[in-house]
């Protein structure tokens, strides 16, 4: 295109100059004689020549230009187009059908949640999670007068390493679930099957957590808002057990129990008479039901809360002999040939509150433990309660916690020597800070306490406490603890 506008132009430039010269040789004196006949007849026809070729870039200056007009003027009624078909776009014509309004999202379907545990599960295939929690832990321990001595310490540790595989079976009436660790002297943890009978309630069978306390039943290790349950859980709560358990769920949630049937004995090992043991725990919610974990991550907008009961009953063999440190001691008081038997009643109250980040909980625990006509021993009861608050400061991000415990232990069947140095009476004091940088499975965690034990002091070789001595072993603890699972 260039080409073509740069070579009429040169034309034009050199034809315009043409007129002049040849004008000048019109103009010029005629030579004498016939040469100068033939000299203007050749001057003639190159004029007119010229004047053909003038003419005709003239034409073609003309159709160029009207070629370019015609361009412009045909993008012009391009543009024009091109904004009435937008217009007419945007705007559907007269007797069209409305266009149906933009599709919503939906919401993405949340996984069943079944009536026979405490987490959610597929209604098909299985789920596989696991948790890891390395930490540090160091105590300095003041010994009291008369109190056997508890060592500083101070180290790293691996407090627990879960691995967990849960399901349903072809249908969501049949499920499983097996969590192992393997730092347990016993690595299995749970194993076991389960049925649903009914819309909201099911059959377990296997190896579990027994159903008292929520802070051991229904929270996960994984959930805690400080590094570990309170001393007062872990001295009325019971190890895992193998068993039959009904649980339901009805009303949505916001009625939960848990009837169990299980051997008594602990995590695995047989059961040592002929008894069995019985747990039941029943919880109401009645605004809604609350998640199975510890904590407000979801800064509730309106209040729940929940208020429930825990009850259990077993008949243990009598720990005269590893309570007294006397190999020989009578096992037989009443004489019909077998050991005695003391019965365990043991009872809690719990309830818990959740709203805008804040969390409460509390839980109290009462025990009793009668040797009946057996006799050898006066009866015994034990008590403990614990209170604890958190409040998410970043929602999802950091939250503190505190907790405030008092406790007598029970320590049934424990050996004098580990009597002597536990202490009877246990006074907790713990505050902590967790960060969390994908909820728990991935979190950090700092806790401090202050724990008071005191010695209770013995009237006689059967081992019954009176009352608890005015001196105190103090010990000051520290634990960070990061929690990595998925």
């Amino acid at each position: 295109m260039s080409q073509i506008v740069c070579w009429p132009l040169t034309t034009l430039v050199w034809s315009l100059s043409a007129p002049a010269s040849i004008a000048s040789a019109q103009n010029a004196p005629p030579a004498p004689g016939a040469a100068a006949s033939a000299e203007n007849a050749a001057a003639l026809r190159a004029v007119q020549e010229l004047d053909a070729k003038v003419i005709e870039l003239r034409r073609e200056l003309d159709a160029l230009e009207r070629s370019q007009q015609a361009v412009g003027d045909l993008r012009r009624i391009v543009d024009e187009l091109e904004g009435r078909v937008r217009e007419m776009a945007r705007q559907p014509p007269a007797g069209a059908p409305s266009p149906p309004p933009p599709a919503q999202p939906q919401p993405q379907p949340q996984p069943r949640e079944s009536a026979l545990v405490t987490e959610p599960l597929p209604l098909s295939g299985v789920r596989v999670s696991g948790w890891i929690q390395p930490g540090y832990e160091g105590a300095l321990v003041n010994r009291a007068i008369g109190q056997a001595a508890a060592p500083n310490r101070s180290g790293f540790l691996a407090r627990r390493v879960k691995l967990r595989a849960s399901g349903h079976v072809l249908t969501d009436r049949f499920g499983f679930a097996v969590q192992i660790d393997p730092l347990e002297a016993a690595v299995l943890d749970d194993a076991f099957v389960l049925w649903r009978f009914g819309k909201a309630v099911g059959l377990r069978a296997g190896r579990f957590k027994v159903p008292f306390s929520f802070q051991r039943y229904a929270v996960a290790t994984r959930s805690y808002e400080l590094v570990d349950r309170s001393e007062t859980t872990y001295a009325f709560a019971f190890e895992r057990d193998t068993g039959v358990m009904i649980v339901g769920r009805p009303l949505a949630g916001r009625l939960q129990y848990q009837l169990a049937a299980h051997n008594g004995s602990g995590r695995g090992l047989p059961n040592d008479n002929f008894d069995l043991a019985y747990t039941a725990r029943v919880v109401g919610q009645p605004l809604g039901a609350l998640p199975d974990e510890e904590g407000d991550a979801e800064h509730t907008r309106r209040p729940l809360f929940s208020v429930g009961a825990s009850v259990h009953y077993n008949l243990l063999p009598t720990d005269i002999r590893a309570r007294t440190g006397n190999p020989d001691a009578n096992i037989d008081v009443d004489g019909d040939g077998g050991v005695d038997n003391v019965s365990v009643w043991q009872i809690g109250g719990e309830a818990r509150a959740l709203w805008r980040g804040i969390a409460v909980a509390a839980e109290y625990f009462w025990r009793r433990e009668d040797a009946g006509a057996a006799g050898g021993r006066p009866n015994a009861r034990r008590d403990g309660a614990y209170v604890q608050a958190s409040y998410y400061i970043i929602p999802r991000v950091l939250q503190v916690a505190a907790r405030w415990g008092e406790t007598e232990h029970p320590l049934y069947g424990r050996p004098l020597r580990e009597r002597e140095e536990r202490g009877a009476y246990t006074r907790e004091h713990t505050g902590g800070v967790s960060y969390f940088m994908r909820g728990h499975d991935l979190k950090v965690q700092i806790d401090y306490s202050r724990l008071a034990d005191r010695k209770a002091r013995w009237t006689d070789a059967e081992g019954a406490a009176v009352e608890f001595s005015d001196d105190r072993r103090i010990t000051h603890r520290l634990r960070i603890q990061a929690q990595v699972g998925f």
